[in-house]
């Protein structure tokens, strides 16, 4: 199957990010991240190989950073850090984030990041995936990260790695548990990060272009390296990965690389973007027609729900033809699409934001594909972040960088100074009537990113700053001091 050139149509909607911000650009965070580190802002739709820069979920972060090296042939290359919930060795740090209970050395604690002074900036280690390949190669180009996992594309093999704690489900489809990687009495020869990270089989010339990390699955766009031809592969827990059953794959070998089927999305269509929500993978197609899979909770993907349908992709005759399209609206195609637990969205060619499921800014109960009214004077939608894995809140950033987020409040994770929760079956206070975030004075957003009950923002000075809980220190700041909720938290502030 040959590839499909992508229609021009899709290039426009990061369009006045790009035109701005398509240049190498130095990160010089408030009192967080590497002095030494930049960030390439691109479109996902181009044949750049590239994604997210700065990633939330659930209770921390990981952003993807340029390393500015003289002395290193060809200058710099991609590393990534973590910060947050460090549970299961999240952060990948490895062994020196584990501390032994001194009473009984087979037990332990992995510790946080980001909730100390002393912890974030250059005190916070790169992921080690082994991609530095002797000092060449770009390192790491694409990121995805869930609670429960992080997947990172090398830029030189196009290998996929991840590493994480997959209740053995089989979403790190072989690579790496770091749960067992801290290093006491039990676990002399189990840290796998660095040279010990396996690389994700894929199968026969398969290399990985894009991977989307989902709470019980991992999907990748793979393209074979002779035809070019592009298809879509998941591994994890059986019966949300569109193959027909409800077996896990990816938990042993054997069902990996060749063994592991192509999702079949339909004759002569292949895979664009990829979103992974917690039980369910929606993916933006070459025609721009969206189709999801896996659990049908709250319609998360798009269809009505029955006795019949609570599910697609488990039972035999559910895809590819057969899988129907999720409703956009007469003419609409999708440009750009996230994915929660309980709902979906999608920027469509118009700019507009639509979604479906158990949305935040959903006016009543039937869940169905729907506009989603964020206001009159705000232009294009550019870029969509849909929350964690128990979050429902979610956020845009539109033409100007202006940025406006919805849904619970709880932790201040919408950055209004309150803890009001928008829309949640409340449309009053969507629309016009729902503020911007105040990023600071004169600074929009190049990016925005949520997770259960905090979000972060790139910046155009190209700060992050992060709002919400930080009882994990997922905010970066050096404490525990929940920020966004109250007045003064906002604006000129910095919270990273």
């Amino acid at each position: 199957m040959a590839r499909v050139p992508r229609p021009a149509l899709r290039l426009w909607a990061l369009a006045s990010i790009l035109t701005l911000h398509a240049a190498w650009i130095q990160v010089r965070p408030c009192a967080a991240k590497s002095q030494q580190a930049s960030t390439l802002v691109c479109d996902p739709f181009t044949e750049t190989l590239c994604g997210a820069t700065l990633l939330s979920a659930e209770h921390g972060n990981c952003i993807q950073l340029r390393v500015d090296d003289p002395d290193r042939p060809g200058g710099s290359r991609f590393r990534v850090k973590c910060w947050g919930w460090g549970g299961r060795g999240m952060n990948g740090i490895g062994p020196e984030d584990y501390t032994v209970d001194p009473e009984q050395q087979w037990t332990g604690t992995w510790n946080n990041r980001g909730d100390e002074p002393n912890e974030m900036g250059d005190s916070l280690p790169f992921v080690d995936f082994d991609f530095d390949h002797d000092g060449h190669g770009p390192g790491s180009v694409q990121l995805s990260r869930t609670g429960s996992n992080v997947c990172a594309i090398d830029g030189a093999t196009r290998e996929l790695k991840c590493f994480g704690d997959p209740y053995e489900l089989g979403q790190l489809g072989g690579s790496c548990r770091v749960s067992q990687c801290h290093g006491g009495p039990s676990c002399a020869t189990c840290c796998c990060l660095g040279s010990k990270m396996n690389a994700v089989n894929l199968g026969t010339n398969q290399r990985a272009m894009q991977v989307a990390a989902g709470g019980y699955t991992t999907c990748v766009i793979v393209e074979d390296r002779v035809t070019l031809a592009r298809g879509l592969k998941c591994f994890g827990r059986g019966g949300f990965l569109g193959l027909g059953h409800d077996d896990d794959r990816g938990d042993n070998g054997a069902e990996m690389g060749d063994a592991l089927p192509f999702v079949d999305l339909g004759t002569g269509r292949h895979p664009v973007q990829i979103a992974a929500g917690h039980s369910h993978v929606c993916a933006v197609l070459d025609d721009g027609s969206v189709k999801c899979f896996g659990s049908n909770s709250y319609r998360a993907c798009g269809q009505p729900t029955d006795s019949t349908n609570t599910g697609f992709g488990n039972e035999p005759g559910e895809m590819g033809d057969d899988l129907p399209s999720v409703d956009l609206g007469e003419g609409r195609t999708a440009v750009q699409i996230c994915a929660n637990v309980a709902y979906s969205c999608v920027i469509d060619d118009l700019g507009g934001l639509r979604c479906w499921g158990n949305h935040p800014g959903r006016g009543d109960l039937m869940y169905a594909p729907d506009s989603v009214n964020v206001g009159s004077d705000t232009g294009a939608v550019v870029q969509i972040a849909c929350g964690g894995y128990n979050a429902i809140h979610m956020c845009a950033v539109f033409a100007d960088g202006r940025v406006k987020c919805w849904g619970s409040n709880g932790g201040g994770q919408l950055g209004l100074g309150d803890t009001n929760t928008r829309g949640r079956g409340n449309t009053g206070n969507m629309g016009d009537a729902l503020p911007y975030v105040d990023l600071g004075t004169g600074r929009t957003a190049l990016q925005v990113t949520a997770g259960d009950i905090h979000t972060c923002a790139l910046l155009d000075n190209l700060q992050v700053k992060c709002w919400g809980n930080a009882a994990y220190g997922q905010l970066g700041y050096g404490d525990t001091i929940q920020r966004g909720s109250g007045p003064g938290d906002m604006g000129d502030s910095c919270h990273t």
